[in-house]
């Protein structure tokens, strides 16, 4: 991919963790912080499928802007494009993990 258009990718998910991020936190406080915080609220919460999506896609976008800032980062420090990609495998396995203890968490 072109750098311009992972630039790009890099704003875009920035912006869609901020609406997501916003979404979550509207949901959040409406009945008060402390109790929708509980556990059995948080179960309760979990039921509703949106929610539930709304979350996956905030994991997923987080992981995504932050293994697109992690690429951007290496490459600014002066690392070789094998070195780069070794540690984009290895991240993508560990990203890839997180997302899918997520999802089971969620769903």
């Amino acid at each position: 991919m072109r750098e311009s258009t992972l630039r790009e990718l890099t704003y875009l998910s920035g912006l869609a963790i901020l609406l997501l991020v916003i979404i979550h936190l509207v949901k959040l406080s409406v009945g008060g912080f402390t109790v929708n915080t509980s556990f059995s609220q948080v179960a309760l919460s979990l039921k509703d499928p949106a929610y539930s999506v709304t979350l996956i896609l905030l994991l997923a976008f987080i992981l995504t802007h932050s293994s697109l800032g992690i690429r951007r980062t290496l490459l600014d420090s002066g690392k070789s494009n094998l070195t780069v990609k070794a540690a984009l495998g290895i991240l993508g396995v560990v990203f890839l993990i997180i997302l899918v203890l997520g999802i089971l968490t969620v769903w």
